[in-house]
């Protein structure tokens, strides 16, 4: 309930507050299964899984996948990085998930696990979804006495100090758990540094066998916070996990009874928060002594990820808070101060009677609702395995923004699953008004279709306002025996997607009802078509391993986007005519030490305003356990059609990653640019060059 009323009281303060693009990274889930735990990763766009390495047991895996936004010109939103905390358990030892993407339609996903684990990584069900299948967890529970005997006292430890760690194995050996407990808690006192760490691991053993659960529980959580690091680490936490649950099992007299409903509950809170400092620096040499530098960043920014989770015998909450707080060091010279709200909101679920109410600041991808938005979501499973949503609330343009009422939608969805387990159907209505005007009115579904090794997602959304298509996307993918996989896309779609609101481009007044002074409403419909592009594109990727440890990927992308007239003293933009693009990955790990990962990159372009040429290295490469380093190199050679210009861009960065404990790293990235654009009769040169610094720490 604490964490409720956090929530409650914080969605109040922030509806006043002016909190960028829509969160890519929306929830993990753990399925159970019987080959072991599976982790559902839901994302808030369409992903499509190419490849992963390494193949082996690692700690750290990267995932190579091709992400598509759902509607309208938003892949730019892709771009980026980001980050989900995971509270890690025995059982499912993830730390941590990173979203990264420098290059539309292409990302990268990183998992960090506290011990090395072996994996298979799937296309989820959902074009939403990834799944991650995990090994069974493994079952060790380790013997007191026989730990006792095997774990050696450091030579440096004196005499008295010995011989008292001694006479308390011996007394655990009798089943004299008091003395022993005496004994250990005496050398806590008295005892160097090297025999303390051995001496509290055994106080918690002798309390567990004596019967004291609850002081053997604050032991081991007294040594995991002062010693978090080794095997030693491990067993205490298995230890500590194997009293919780315990505590958890009914006394035997009481099996029989039947549960009371909601009589078993318990908040899991976990997240992360970070701080990272941003400095950019550019100088542009445009000859002649002519030459200017310029700080285009230095900032501080602040994020805080708090997730909750309750389960009882009838219900299940979960909240989830992230935002976070950017100071601007420019003053008046730079963008200024920024609070962003990217997610706020409250998951209940009645598993008795199947429902299921989602309210607060959350984004949405399903029933044409197109992002993030501040309002409630409802769901009731119904018979034959159909599912009933409803939806309503307002639009969020940006997690800077706080409560927005002008514009605000409502609609309905259905889950169907008409044709076994493998088909899935979606079907919905739409409507979203602005300023009294009809800001869409859409109907549209999906449908899925879902088996090992080949799968299919068809979306589709029609405007009955405009009588347009907005959107018609399928995604292909197919497995073969021999580990090579292919991808197609083939996307057509309204840029941006189709409405009302589009008429407001390139116009001087803020909003519909400030537009309407000078144009009717069916002008204002017309403005609004005219201000909308039709876009095509298609996607063939293909990747294949070519040996242990080495594989290729390589996709192959068509694109067009159409003209739009001049209208409502607003110029014509012209067709850009056919653009292509050629993708080509060497993926190599577990080469000059085990748990690295290389990647050579090559990309053409060829479009109406520029052809350009790249080559990428991309290494990731352990240190030490601690200490990992990320270096990275890519030279663009680009030709522009405009002024016959040539360009050369040389960039180089390194990340650093610094594990000072267990939850708490430090991180810095630090890069350059250099530029030459060669002019008919002059040459330009610029140069830039950024660090950010900060830490993470998870809890």
């Amino acid at each position: 309930m604490r964490v409720l009323i956090v929530w409650l009281a914080t969605l109040l303060m922030s509806l006043s507050a002016q909190a960028e693009r829509s969160r890519i990274l929306e929830n993990v889930d753990i399925v159970d299964s019987s080959s072991g735990p599976q982790l559902v990763i839901t994302f808030n766009h369409t992903v499509r899984y190419i490849s992963h390495s390494p193949r082996s047991a690692n700690d750290i895996f990267e995932i190579q996948m091709a992400s598509k936004a759902l509607f309208g010109n938003v892949d730019e939103g892709l771009i980026g990085s980001e980050t989900l905390q995971w509270s890690p358990n025995p059982a499912v030892p993830l730390l941590d998930i990173t979203y990264e993407s420098e290059v539309t339609g292409s990302s990268r996903l990183t998992l960090r696990f506290q011990r090395p684990v072996s994996l298979t990584i799937m296309s989820g069900k959902d074009v939403r979804t990834l799944t991650i299948q995990l090994p069974p967890p493994p079952v060790t529970t380790p013997r007191p006495t026989a730990l006792l005997e095997d774990v050696q006292i450091p030579s440096s430890a004196s005499t008295p100090i010995r011989e008292a760690m001694e006479a308390a194995r011996q007394a655990v050996a009798a089943k004299d758990f008091s003395s022993a407990i005496r004994l250990y808690e005496k050398v806590l006192r008295k005892g160097s540094l090297a025999v303390k760490p051995i001496a509290l691991e055994f106080l918690g053993v002798a309390r567990e066998k004596n019967g004291q659960r609850a002081q053997a529980k604050a032991v081991y959580q007294r040594y995991l916070a002062e010693y978090p690091e080794g095997g030693s680490a491990e067993r205490v936490q298995q230890r500590l996990t194997g009293l919780v649950t315990a505590a958890k099992r009914p006394p035997k007299q009481l099996r029989e009874a039947k549960a009371k409903p909601g009589g078993r509950s318990d908040w899991q809170i976990f997240g992360g928060v970070s701080q990272f400092y941003r400095r950019d620096n550019r100088t542009t040499d445009l000859g002649e002594d002519n030459e200017f530098t310029s700080i285009t960043s230095s900032s501080l920014t602040n994020n805080l990820d708090l997730s909750g989770r309750l389960r009882t015998d009838t219900y299940s909450v979960r909240t989830r808070f992230s935002g976070g707080y950017e100071y601007d060091f420019l003053g008046a010279d730079g963008p200024g101060n920024e609070t962003r709200l990217s997610s706020l909101y409250a998951k209940i679920s009645d598993r008795k009677r199947r429902l299921h109410l989602q309210a607060g600041r959350q984004s949405g991808n399903k029933g044409g609702v197109l992002g993030r938005f501040d309002g409630a979501l409802f769901s009731v499973q119904l018979p034959k395995q159909a599912k009933l949503h409803l939806v309503a609330g307002y639009p969020v343009n940006s997690s800077r923004n706080g409560l927005e009422t002008s514009k605000r939608f409502y609609g309905a969805n259905i889950d169907l699953k008409p044709f076994g387990k493998n088909w899935g159907l979606n079907a919905f209505a739409i409507q979203q008004t602005v300023d009294g005007l009809i800001d869409r009115r859409a109907i549209g579904g999906e449908v899925r279709y879902f088996v090992p090794g080949r799968s299919f997602f068809t979306l589709g959304d029609y405007d009955l306002l405009y009588d347009e298509l907005n959107t018609l996307l399928f995604l292909g993918h197919w497995t073969f025996p021999d580990n090579t996989t292919v991808n197609l896309s083939l996307d057509y779609r309204k840029s941006p997607i189709l409405s009302t609101s589009n008429a407001l481009q390139s116009q001087m007044a803020e909003s519909l009802e400030v537009l309407l002074n000078t144009f009717d409403a069916s002008e204002i419909q017309q403005l609004a078509q005219d201000r909308t592009a039709t876009s095509r594109l298609a996607t063939l990727g293909v990747s294949r391993p070519l040996m242990e440890n080495l594989q290729i990927n390589g996709d192959l992308t068509i694109s067009n986007f159409s003209s739009t007239p001049a209208s409502g003293g607003v110029e014509a933009t012209p067709a850009t005519g056919n653009d292509y693009s050629l993708n080509v990955q060497l993926v190599r790990s577990n080469w000059l030490k085990t748990g690295d990962i290389h990647i050579l990159g090559t990309r053409f372009s060829d479009t109406s305003s520029s052809s350009t040429s790249t080559v990428s290295l991309n290494s990731r490469y352990p240190v030490n356990p601690k200490l990992r380093i990320n270096p990275r190199f890519r030279i663009d050679l680009r030709d522009n059609v405009s002024d016959g210009s040539s360009q050369t861009t040389y960039k180089p960065s390194l990340r650093m990653t610094y594990k000072l404990k267990r939850r708490f790293r430090v991180e810095a990235n630090m890069g350059g640019e250099w530029s030459n654009k060669n002019l008919t009769d002059d040459t330009n040169k610029t140069q830039s060059w950024f660090v950010n610094v900060g830490y993470r720490m998870d809890f």
